[in-house]
């Protein structure tokens, strides 16, 4: 789950005095691997400028094809039906709470279909449980799931953390005050625990899940923006408690990451977009919680706040896509093996871009491209054309 980009729009300013690195190397001679955006789905309920944070997707319909949830970043969730050619029909917009910064897709109520968190600003984070034909209802707010645990929920992300066979959440806190992580238990069916915390950070923004040391039991990856030497593991003890915390030593500020196996070795690696620094990164996992204190680092443009890893042109191998700030841009990199990436093409997108995500809009197995603009209230969809 990615945070709100705040510190780009400093970066906006030196634009016209810092040049754009160029990406290294040219374009293959051969068929690109995504056509441009055309048609972008508009999801505004007000007007231009609301400015988009998040996408959820799954198959919320039961229809087979992959649906969308785009949190507006003013007060609702936007709802689309995938309509299985690449395109999105608006069919819902839940009102959620002031500043909905991040919507995240998982069954919490045992149907077998996703329902969905939105995490709000001003405190708050709404479930919204789906009637099993991809309308939603907004079940019950979380009412101070981020206090005293800590202030303004960002993200949060969908688990099996105890090993019950139902789904919790954790939650992701802006501003630890004094905790980072809220822990939320379900019940299945679609109530909860009173949270609990846990202690990761001082300013929060990112969060992400996955078997980080082979136990069978899903660990937490969270990186501190009040300290941007600081990635930290929260190692589950299988029972859903995250008492180890094991600390990386970095010198990036990510603006976002993804948490996927990037060199094939069976661990998981965390890629990084770095706005600072021009690029991205890939911090190589040890499957021991730890990681790369040195990752292997690719220059791209200016001011990289979106980032997405998947096998892009179904080659066995997890590529990159990176999307700039400014001037909006999509650019992909293949993966060669050996953390060794080429540029392969890039694509005009989202002017201010926010968020880059992956989802296969055709039902071919090949993921298409999201991105999501904080300047309006549209998605930009790339077709991938590898199929």
């Amino acid at each position: 789950m990615k945070r709100t980009s705040l510190s780009i729009f400093a970066l906006a300013v030196a634009a016209s005095v810092i040049p754009a690195f160029v990406a290294p190397g040219t374009a293959s001679a051969a068929e690109p691997w995504f056509g441009a955006p055309a048609n972008p789905a508009y999801f505004g309920g007000l007007a231009n400028g609301e400015g988009s944070q998040t996408v959820a997707s799954g198959d919320f319909d039961g229809d087979g094809k992959q649906d969308v949830a785009v949190s507006n970043f003013l007060d609702a969730v936007v709802i689309f039906h995938g309509n299985g050619d690449g395109t999105l029909t608006k069919t819902q917009e839940v009102k959620t709470g002031l500043v909905a910064t991040g919507a995240t897709a998982g069954d919490l109520t045992g149907d077998g279909r996703p329902d969905l968190v939105v995490t709000n600003g001003i405190g708050t984070v709404s479930v919204l449980v789906n009637d099993g034909h991809g309308q939603f209802r907004k079940a019950t707010d979380l009412q101070g799931a981020g206090v005293p645990g800590g202030i303004a929920p960002v993200g949060s992300v969908i688990a099996d953390f105890d090993g019950d066979g139902i789904n919790d959440i954790a939650i992701d806190n802006l501003i630890a005050a004094p905790y980072g992580i809220t822990l939320v238990r379900g019940h299945g069916d679609g109530t909860f625990d009173p949270p609990r915390q846990v202690l990761a950070g001082i300013f929060r923004s990112i969060i992400l899940v996955g078997d980080l040391n082979h136990d069978g039991a899903v660990d937490l990856v969270t990186a501190d923006a009040g300290q941007p030497w600081l990635l930290y593991s929260l190692i589950n003890d299988g029972h859903g408690n995250f008492d180890t915390r094991i600390d990386t030593f970095t010198h990036l500020t990510a603006e976002d990451m993804k948490l996927v196996d990037v060199d094939g070795d069976g661990n998981l690696d965390v890629v990084s977009a770095n706005a600072f620094t021009f690029g991205f990164s890939v911090f190589r996992g040890h499957g021991d919680g730890t990681f790369d204190l040195w990752p292997t680092e690719v220059l791209t443009g200016f001011a990289p706040t979106g980032i997405e890893a998947a096998d892009f042109d179904g080659d066995g191998k997890v590529d990159i896509g990176v999307l700039d700030y400014l001037p909006g841009t999509v650019k992909i990199y293949r993966n060669n093996g050996n953390l060794n990436f080429s540029y392969v093409e890039e694509h005009q997108a989202a002017t201010g871009g926010q968020a880059l995500f992956a989802v296969d809009l055709h039902g071919t197995g090949r993921p298409d491209l999201l991105a999501m603009s904080s300047f309006d209230a549209q998605i930009a969809i790339l077709p991938n054309r590898t199929r």
